[in-house]
């Protein structure tokens, strides 16, 4: 029985959890000028757009829908917080054959090239 409660405690964490994170983060933008064309928003001079503690600076942002375009100087600010650590790959060593060595064989030298002789007279 506390198995099964505890399995059943388990699962309404997981996805109160799944419902925590899909929810829209909160959104804030800030501009020296904007405009608004039905769904399509440009904001314009020093634009700051903060999306869950993460701040983009860009000269000009377009947001369409669920569309953003960034132009110009474009700038991201992370949270504080500990720095992200970035795994890099694992490299693969692959091994190799192991060498055979082949006997050696000395072969002669051939004799320098001389010229021929001369007849004598």
């Amino acid at each position: 029985m506390r198995k099964r409660m505890a399995i059943l405690a388990a699962g309404a964490l997981l996805c109160a959890g799944g419902l925590a994170i899909a929810q829209d983060a909160p959104v804030t933008a800030s501009a020296n000028n904007v405009t608004v064309d039905g769904s399509r928003t440009t904001l314009s001079g020093n634009a700051v757009v903060v999306v869950n503690g993460v701040t983009v600076r860009a000269d000009r942002i377009v947001i369409n829908g669920r569309d953003v375009s960034l132009e110009g100087n474009v700038r991201m600010t992370l949270p504080p917080g500990p720095a992200p650590r970035i795994a890099a790959p694992v490299p693969v060593v692959v091994p190799l054959p192991y060498r055979v060595e082949t006997p050696k064989i000395d072969t002669p030298i051939p004799p320098p090239w001389q010229p021929p002789a001369r007849k004598a007279r």
